[in-house]
């Protein structure tokens, strides 16, 4: 994902914390941000993003494509969900 001003720029120099909960028939593999010198587990349900830039990884809980919302909060604050739809392996 990636964090964008109202005029559609990416923002690269404000990083936020951004916490992420899966509904549907996937979870939460990991997170990364690409900062070699970011701790956070992998793991971790939130993360910061580094230049504006975060990768969510959901992995599949059956065998049917994954159909899952992302709720994300950044700083705490719920922001538009995001259907995510997966086919095939």
């Amino acid at each position: 994902m990636r964090l964008i001003d109202k005029s559609g720029n990416k923002v690269t120099l404000d990083d936020r914390k951004i916490k992420v909960q899966i509904q549907g028939n996937g979870q939460l593999a990991g997170m990364d941000n690409g900062d070699l010198a970011d701790v956070t587990p992998f793991s971790s349900d939130s993360r910061k993003t580094y230049k504006g830039d975060m990768a969510v990884y959901v992995r599949r809980t059956g065998r049917e494509d994954i159909r899952v919302f992302l709720k994300l909060c950044v700083d705490g604050k719920e922001v538009e969900s995001t259907y995510v739809l997966s086919g095939g392996r």
